[in-house]
């Protein structure tokens, strides 16, 4: 068996997928087994869409033999439940926490925290509750304040 040594180790966009897809699976199961859809490809569109920036329907419209956007929303919405959130918020932690290698769980690590808001279109009166005002923007004065965390890590080769 060959030794692997740090050159060979490389990254592709289909091992970036399956690892997403892996820890979506495990930490927010969808139970979908639908004629034309299934919870592998609800997974692959909500991927596809983080990592592009595009909405669910976007990516739907351009992947081909895909179900449409309103299919897929509409299994989410059958799954995840605004009374859910905190339940969800407990599996996101868990699952980014489940990605970080050993050695950063036990050293003191700096962090650096972004936070940007997301235009929110819809009406709906819960969903209302979790975003905030702000000056118009992209069509709207709603948002969902989202924060990101960046782990920042010096690796000194010597």
């Amino acid at each position: 068996m060959k030794t692997q040594t740090k050159r060979d180790l490389k990254l592709t966009d289909e091992d970036t997928r399956q690892e997403a897809a892996e820890r979506l699976g495990t930490y927010f199961p969808l139970e979908i087994s639908g004629y034309n859809c299934t919870s592998e490809i609800v997974y692959d569109v909500l991927i596809k869409a983080a990592a592009t920036g595009q909405t669910i329907e976007n990516v739907c419209k351009n992947l081909d033999e895909m179900v449409d956007g309103e299919t897929i929303r509409g299994y989410l919405n059958e799954q995840i439940r605004l009374d859910d959130f905190q339940s969800l918020e407990q599996q996101v932690n868990q699952a980014l926490v489940a990605g970080l290698p050993r050695r950063l769980r036990k050293t003191r690590i700096e962090i650096a925290i972004d936070l940007h808001d997301e235009p929110f279109y819809g009406h709906s009166a819960g969903l209302l509750t979790l975003t905030c005002g702000g000056k118009a923007h992209k069509g709207t004065t709603r948002f969902f304040r989202v924060a990101t965390a960046y782990v920042i890590l010096v690796v000194l080769n010597m």
